[in-house]
């Protein structure tokens, strides 16, 4: 697995469904070696049953109260990529944005991480 893409969200169904569509479109994505986990916070909107009905290949952490963004350490419990990104559930790489940063840290062991 080349990349992880992590999630966090909480009653925003709507704006999660965007940013999955816009992942799901971006050609310069390793998708045959991406992973997306959604960490649902505690949602009462109905994203746990969408994610299964529109998104079945996305991972999805249900939590029983809402971490707000700590959260996230939950998904990198079962995150496999060899790199991990970090958005919100209305942000998405733009372009080729995720290709740089992973060319970045593939030419860079020392450096951890790029923002």
């Amino acid at each position: 697995m080349r990349l992880s893409i992590v999630i966090v969200t909480h009653n925003r169904r709507e704006a999660l469904r965007h940013t999955l569509a816009k992942l799901r479109e971006n050609p310069t994505l390793p998708h045959a070696q991406l992973e997306a986990i959604v960490v649902d916070n505690a949602s009462t909107d109905g994203t746990f049953e969408t994610l299964r009905r529109e998104y079945p290949h996305v991972g999805i952490v249900v939590r029983p109260t809402n971490e707000g963004v700590s959260a996230r350490n939950h998904a990198f419990e079962v995150a496999r990529g060899e790199h991990v990104m970090l958005c919100d559930d209305d942000s998405y790489p733009i372009g080729d944005a995720a290709a740089r940063a992973m060319r970045v840290l593939d030419l860079n062991p020392a450096v951890g991480a790029v923002a």
